[in-house]
Parts: structure tokens; sequence; C-alpha cells
């Protein structure tokens, strides 16, 4: 804030480090690129060498600025050259912030940046230029079930399971707190209702082994959470590992600070990051997302306002000269002084824009994309939506467009591709990660870390430093009623959960010879393929499991943490598609769940599990935001090959 940016200068100047003496070779422009793709530095190179300016810009002010930065041609080093990358640009149909949220979700789903088959999960950024924008998008962005850090921050406040562990605290703390009690009541595991912590056990568990212990109990219960919660609670199971370790530390102390905590996030993958261009200085991202190109008061060459404070330096921008508010921009023109002054400042902020969209674009190292909103007629404003349309449409051939249009084809938030470098397709050709061959001792030594691994997580649960326990175990009022213990341990995963795994790989039906390779490839039990092979001989479930004529979205074991009006609902889809209209609108969905129940009838199976699915139908009707009406439960019997619709 107020650097200036003629101090480097200056000090270049003063030591003559551009002489051509000995010291000819210390200063140098950055023309070589050791991060971005060829994609990315082809497209940076078109923006900042453009000859070609948006008619808003009459004054020819944007001009001069790009003419000032000196841009020469950049390059990728060879490695950086080796690297898949893309760049895309979409323009939106109209002007809303939620649909433009709702197609970067749609596009970061695409891509799969996390997916743990990948040599390395990718780093996915996404640059504003405001915090407030930011905290606005990451809201919808959570709300779409990505994992979202703003400004490199994980905030555990943000997470539904944190409420419901911080209520279990406070319950335990204060048994007739009928606040925490009624939020509890609340909670539905997979869409059934659980039984009321023991307030008095979890004073126990904190007391003999710590707020870790207590920790790690919960988040088995929430064994289902999604990345974004789960996310958040490490970040708590941490912050309860320190608070093992101090002294007389009681449950509210433990509260207080968990409504501060707060943990650096920029060196944790598998978070979507939000930050401004400002605070994005000196990182990089494989992916980095452009979403604010058009907004409002977002001119490239800023206006000044009648109530801003003018401070006229010296030429070095050193000392300040005079200082006044500015008067009313009809008076300017008439005062020399105070409109040239205007001028000089509308330039250093045009300047200093050009340079923040440089340093946007060159964040990225594999891919960019960058999100439009539509042009306003008759405009004013230079936006950096009007400076890149004016810079690159056209300037790539009509295939790559074709291309980003497939690759955007099933987008439920309709974009319309109007520039494309490189392949849009570049996040495939990331190899699944192999494990590799070792030697014997390699081997050994594998082993040994693995037993010394599974050996600090299991000791951890009892906590290996001497625990500093709580002052205060006694509760602050008695219990009012006797209450069921919550945490019992998770068994081991039975033969439901086992056939649940598979199907959840499982696409459409197309015949019987694909579903038998599928299976032999899966199944690591006799009853499991005896089981599956039978169910995927039923006609019902075959024409339930076929691929649906035109555009649709197929979800597989999606998993939810959701508010509605009668209480917090955990759960997972295990199977919905989704039908869209060709213009990528949503038509109707159907939410397909596998049950392995026995001695079952379709009438028996539907009553049983009805109250369960008519939960899943509202949590998913505010998920894509579609009338309940529209859609239907199916519930597929694995042992008797029936499919009950409602």
């Amino acid at each position: 804030r107020q650097g200036n940016p003629k101090l480097f200068g200056m000090i270049c100047a003063h030591y003559k480090f551009s002489d051509d003496g000995a010291n000819r070779n210390l200063l140098s422009t950055l023309e070589l690129s050791y991060r971005s793709s060829v994609p990315v530095i082809e497209t940076v190179n078109k923006v900042f060498q453009t000859t070609l300016f948006p008619p808003a810009d009459e004054k020819g002010m944007l001009r001069r600025a790009i003419k000032a930065m000196q841009f020469k041609t950049h390059s990728s080093a060879p490695t950086a050259a080796a690297q898949p990358g893309c760049v895309m640009m979409a323009e939106m149909p109209e002007k809303d912030v939620r649909k433009k949220a709702y197609a970067i979700a749609e596009l970061i789903r695409k891509l799969d940046p996390f997916n743990p088959q990948r040599k390395k999960s990718l780093t996915v950024g996404i640059l504003v230029r405001t915090n407030d924008s930011g905290t606005e998008l990451a809201d919808i962005l959570i709300g779409e079930g990505l994992n979202v850090t703003v400004d490199g921050k994980l905030d555990p406040t943000q997470s539904l399971a944190f409420s419901a562990y911080k209520q279990m605290l406070r319950l335990a703390a204060h048994p007739a707190d009928k606040m925490a009690q009624g939020f509890l009541d609340m909670l539905r595991f997979d869409g059934q209702k659980v039984s009321l912590p023991d307030a008095e056990e979890i004073r126990k568990i904190i007391t003999r082994q710590g707020f870790y212990a207590f920790t790690h109990k919960f988040m088995k219960i929430f064994h289902g959470m999604t990345p974004f919660d789960l996310s958040r609670m490490k970040v708590v199971e941490t912050a309860a590992l320190r608070a093992d370790q101090s002294e007389n530390r009681t449950i509210d102390e433990f509260l207080a600070e968990l409504d501060l905590l707060k943990e650096s996030a920029s060196s944790i993958r598998n978070t979507v990051q939000i930050m401004t261009i400002h605070k994005s200085k000196g990182l990089d991202f494989d992916i980095v997302i452009m979403p604010e190109t058009s907004r409002s008061n977002g001119n490239i060459v800023k206006r000044r306002h009648s109530n801003d404070i003018a401070i006229r330096k010296d030429e070095n921008g050193l000392e300040a000269q005079w200082i006044s508010f500015l008067p009313n921009s009809a008076f300017i023109p008439l005062l020399p002084e105070v409109r040239k002054y205007s001028e000089e400042a509308d330039f250093a902020a045009c300047y200093e824009n050009c340079c923040n969209l440089y340093v946007a674009m060159t964040r990225a190292r594999n891919a960019l994309y960058i999100f439009n909103d539509p042009a306003p007629e008759n405009a004013t404003a230079v936006q950096y939506a009007d400076f890149l349309r004016a810079a690159l449409e056209g300037k790539c051939p009509i295939e790559k467009i074709e291309q980003g249009r497939r690759f955007t084809d099933d987008f439920m938030s309709p974009v319309c591709v109007s520039y494309v470098c490189g392949d849009p397709e570049w996040f495939r050709k990331d190899t699944p990660r192999k494990d590799k061959e070792l030697t014997p001792s390699g081997l050994a030594e594998k082993q040994e870390k693995d037993f010394r691994l599974k050996l600090r997580e299991e000791s951890r649960i009892e906590t290996v430093i001497p625990v500093k326990r709580p002052c205060r175990i006694k509760p602050s009022a008695a219990h009012e009623k006797e209450q069921t213990y919550i945490f019992r341990e998770q068994k081991a995963a039975d033969l439901g959960t086992r056939l649940h795994d598979i199907l959840a790989e499982f696409g459409f039906y197309t015949n019987d010879s694909d579903v038998s390779a599928f299976l032999q490839n899966r199944c690591t039990a006799a009853e499991e393929l005896q089981l599956l092979s039978s169910f995927f001989r039923s006609p019902e479930i075959q024409n339930a499991l076929l691929m649906p004529a035109g555009r649709y979205e197929l979800w597989r074991e999606k998993r939810f943490l959701s508010t509605l009006d009668n209480g917090i609902i955990n759960g997972c889809f295990d199977r919905v598609l989704i039908r869209l209209a060709d213009d990528g609108t949503i038509v109707d969905a159907e939410i397909l769940d596998y049950k392995s129940d026995r001695d079952v009838t379709p009438e028996t199976l539907q009553e049983r599990h009805a109250p369960q699915l008519d939960l899943y139908r509202k949590v998913l009707a505010n998920l894509i935001h579609l009338d309940s009406a529209k859609i239907r439960c199916t519930l597929l019997s694995i042992r008797y090959g029936f499919a009950v619709s409602f």
C-alpha cells in the first residue's frame, strides 16, 4: 500500500546497474518462465503485446500503460514447456454471480485436481479483486461441496460438523444448556435420528484421555464427512492436541479458543484457495481461475472522486509538495495543477491494474480459466474483460473453439467459449500413480516406516505426551434426563459396505459381457460376485442403470452435510442421475439407493427406507435448486434384483 514503484529504478540508476561495465548483467528483465506452460505464456504474450484496445479507451491511457510496462516476449523454460496446459476464456450469458460460481464448481469437478490416483494433486487458485467478492464466491462454492479456503486460511467455524462438535462440548460443560441440547436433537445420520451424547461420559474422556481423544472419537462418528468438513476438523484435532499440553485448560477455555481458531492453509494441497490478486504475488498454482474480470467500480482506468485526498509528490515520488481534497470533477479541468495531478494519478492506477492483470495470469503453472460477464452496451469504463476480449478474441483457430465448447457442453451453467490455447483435456495426461518396484532393503525400510506410522497413529489416541487435565470437571448443572452414550466403535466394513464400494465405480449398463468383466476385476469374494452377478441379470436393474438419452450428470458416492428445516442431515447419495436440457438447465433428477436388506418385498423395502429417501430428496432439491416434485427416488435391491420407485 502506498508503495513507490519508482524506487527500484532510482536505486538502479544510482548504482549504475544498467551501465556497460562489469555490472551490466545485474539488471535484466524476466522473460524466461520456469513456472508457466506454453499455452499460458503464449496467451500472456498476446495480451501484453496487443495492438487492439477496447473502444472505451478513447483517451489511449490503457494503450500508454501497456507501452510503459516495456513488456518483452516471454517464453517457457524447457521444464515448464514440457508441462501440459490450457488457457480458456468463456463468456457468461448473463451477469449472475451464483451461476458463474456454479460454472466454476463444475469446472473444478471436471478437472478433478485432487484425485488420489494422480502422481501429485493439483493446486487450484481463484484470484479475485476484492475480499468481499472472494467471500461471496467462497460461500457459494462451499455450498457446492468444494473444500475452499479464503486467503489461505482454514476456518473451522464454517463447518457444520464443527458446530456439532462444539455443542457436544458445551453440553458436557453445561448439561442444562437447552440451546446446545436442541441443536444436537436436530442431528440425523444417513437420515436417521441419533441418540444424544452422554455428557458425563464426554467429561470422563476429556479428563482421563484429553481433548484429542474426544476429538478423535467424534470424527469416527462423522465418518462420512465431506473433504471440506474433514479439513476443518483436522485443524480442531491439532488444536485439541495443543490444548492437552496446556496448564489447567477447562472446557470453556477450549471452546473460547476454538471460536478464534484459524489455521494457515497456504501449504495444504487439496483445497481450492480463494485470494485477491494482490495477495497472490509470489505464489503459483497449477490451475488459476479468474472470475472477476468485470465488476462495478472495476475500471482499469481509475476515475478520481471528489472526496479523494490528493497528495502531490516530487518527481521521485518521495516528498509531498501539497495535500488537498480533490474538487468536484467539473472543476478539475479548470485548475491546471489539479488536472495534471489527476491525469498522473489515473495513469498510475491504470498502470498498476495492468501489472495486477499480468500477476494474475502468470500465477498459472498449467492452466488458466477466465470467466467474463457479458459486455454492457455503451460502456464508458474499461474493464479487464474488455481488454482481454480485444486482445484474444479471434486469435485462435475455430477448431480450438469447438474443442472448448465440447469440453463445457455438460456444464449445467451454460458458458460460451471465446478463446482456447492448448489442450482442454490436458489434465488427463497425468498418468496414474504407480508403486515403485522396491529392492529387498527398500521393502524392509518401507515396512518399518508403515509400522511406525501405524504405531504413532494408534498411540496418539492415548496421547504420547502426558495430558494436562482440565482443572474443572464438574458440570455447571445436573443432568435432567438419562442419555444414551453415542460413542460406539464403528464395526469393520460388512458385506453390504463392500457391495456399495463396488457399485460406486459402476457407470451405466451396456451388456452382460461388460458387466461380467467389471465384476471380475473388482469382486474379491465369491459371495460378492454371486450377489452382484444375479443383481445385474435382473431386467429391472438393467433398465434402472441404462444410460439416458441426451445430456446428463451422474453422481456416485457423493457425501453431504446439509441443513434442512427439521435438522442437520449427514449422509451419502449412492447414485444420482440429473437430466439436462440442451441449454444445460436441469429437467429432473433421480436418486438411486442400493439396499442389501434380507427378507424384504418391494412394499416392505419402500416402507422401511422411504423416510430416509424423502429426506435425501429434500437435500438434493436444495443442492441443485430444483423442485422436489421433479426428483424421483428409486430403491435397488441387491439381493432380490427389484427396483422400487416413488
